[in-house]
């Protein structure tokens, strides 16, 4: 099964995103790379593992604000 999610961070800028998205690759946390999607910038978070652990996830998220 697969989960994607679109989702726009609202005060980050593009360049912003990029780098928050590569700092979380390089560490292993978690894969949410930047894309297009409307001629916006957006962030695409692809779930393929339905028993992810959604707080795992919450906790990387929560580090966009």
């Amino acid at each position: 099964q697969l989960t994607v999610i679109l989702f726009r961070p609202r005060h980050r800028s593009d360049a912003g995103m990029v780098a928050w998205a590569e700092t979380q690759r390089r560490s292993g946390a978690l894969l949410c790379l930047p894309t297009q999607w409307r001629g916006e910038k957006v962030f695409r978070l692809c779930i393929v593992n339905p028993e992810t652990d959604p707080r795992a996830v919450l906790s990387v998220l929560e580090t966009l604000t």
